[in-house]
């Protein structure tokens, strides 16, 4: 600007030596040189105003890449992740056609699943291996795959290889690699419906985006398997205690049968009546132990109902079945931000805690409280209006007791047991905020 200003004062100082005063009178200079000066003040305010608009449109590119980092890394389920992540390059990028074709690498098969900007859902039908198609080139070179104008310039030898242009109607478009490491999960394609030449800027901040959803599949991947390996420890931990209750029960059943035949031998019938009562008893109980445990082994369909479903269901069973009165309270939903891992541990605690009830307790009433308590912990309170027993934290020696605080602590919570004799028993387990915060990775 400054320079300008001092180019139009050199051109006005040279017109006014060199011109004669007499053919050109002062105001003609005067008005040459605003002339110069007004246009030169366009040029360059045009000049400044274009530099605006970029930086405002570089500045709100941040803003939305900043906010989309903190959607991708807030631990919402990976499907609604992927969703709002498709949704924000399409508005970021002002491209017409957003979408994820996602690998199966056991399967060898690409699908278009998150999609916006579509004019028909014909994409759901297309099924592409490894090379395929320009997200299965994508996926097979690891590189950006660019389509510079369909049908005629495209990087695969026909148009009929590449359908996703065909049934939506577009004409330029690109494709980047989804990964980790050396781990691929599929492509993000973005494209235009008209002929369109992607800059640096748009093509540096697919491969951002791309980066960050290649870290939430590796994400949701890692979760998957720990969840997995949740499942068969679970599965383990399930068999050991109707192994041990079983084994238990026969132990007992042997000893009792060895004194039974004692008292027949000795013709002592109205003992040997006890006896047999004690060992009826206690193959009814192991029977219901292992009812119960098998029962637990189908739970699945009730979990994936929710957790505070499965409580109300299970509690209403509970109850028709032993004729033990049972109130669930919700505080609220906190239940529904927990992990799986958590939910279902908490479940077999309820599960244990209820049949400690009915074998121990002597109890007619029970309440299941769940809420969040003052440090923001979610709470699962269970007491009952039973016999109670003398304890400072767990007593001694009782198995089941045990495994309750062994699920508690495995997902980062504590057990504290309040009882005395003749005021009933409360069991009260806390999950800290941090188990709170998890979120459920569901492969999708």
């Amino acid at each position: 600007m400054a320079i300008f200003v001092a180019l139009i004062e050199f051109l006005r100082y040279q017109i006014t030596i060199n011109i004669d005063a007499q053919s050109f009178p002062p105001y003609y200079i005067a008005l040459v040189t605003g002339v110069l000066l007004a246009v030169g003040n366009y040029i360059i305010l045009n000049k400044l105003l274009k530099k605006y608009i970029e930086q405002q449109a570089k500045l709100k590119q941040t803003e939305s890449l900043y906010k989309l980092g903190i959607e991708l890394g807030s631990f919402r389920d990976v499907a609604s992740n992927l969703e709002i992540a498709v949704k924000q390059v399409l508005d970021l990028l002002k491209t017409d056609f957003v979408a994820l074709a996602l690998y199966n690498q056991r399967k060898n098969e690409i699908q278009w699943r998150f999609v916006a900007g579509n004019k028909t859902d014909k994409h759901k039908m297309i099924r592409h291996k490894k090379g395929e198609g320009v997200a299965g080139l994508c996926i097979e070179r690891r590189t950006i795959v660019k389509v510079e104008e369909y049908p005629h310039k495209i990087p695969l030898p026909t148009a009929d290889n590449m359908p996703i242009m065909k049934v939506e109607k577009l004409v330029s478009g690109i494709a980047v690699p989804l990964t980790y490491e050396e781990q691929i999960y599929g492509a993000i394609f973005i494209a235009h419906r008209k002929f369109y030449q992607y800059n640096d800027d748009e093509i540096f901040i697919l491969y951002g985006i791309a980066n960050q959803l290649g870290v939430l599949l590796e994400h949701s991947r890692l979760y998957q398997e720990i969840e997995s390996l949740a499942t068969v420890a679970e599965r383990e931990r399930l068999a050991r205690e109707i192994h041990d209750g079983v084994a238990q029960t026969i132990g007992y059943v042997k000893l009792q049968l060895k004194k039974l035949q004692r008292l027949l031998e000795e013709e002592k019938i109205s003992d040997a009546k006890v006896i047999m009562k004690d060992i009826t008893d206690a193959i009814e109980q192991s029977y219901e132990e292992v009812r119960d445990s098998i029962h637990g082994l189908k739970d699945k369909e009730l979990f994936s109902k929710g957790l505070h479903h499965w409580i109300g269901v299970h509690a209403k069973n509970y109850e028709n079945q032993h004729k033990i009165q049972v109130e669930v309270d919700f505080l609220d939903q906190t239940t529904s931000q927990l992990s799986e891992i958590a939910k279902i541990q908490i479940g077999r605690i309820i599960q244990e805690a209820l049949n400690n009830i009915r074998k121990h307790a002597q109890a007619t009433q029970v309440k299941i409280t769940v809420g969040r308590d003052e440090n923001n912990q979610t709470f699962i309170e269970i007491a009952d209006n039973g016999k109670g027993f003398d304890c400072n934290g767990s007593p001694e020696g009782h198995y089941g007791l045990t495994i309750m605080e062994e699920r508690a602590n495995s997902i980062g919570g504590t057990m504290v047991i309040e009882s005395a004799k003749g005021k009933g028993t409360k069991v009260i387990v806390k999950i800290p905020h941090s188990e709170n915060e998890r979120r459920d990775f569901s492969w999708i």
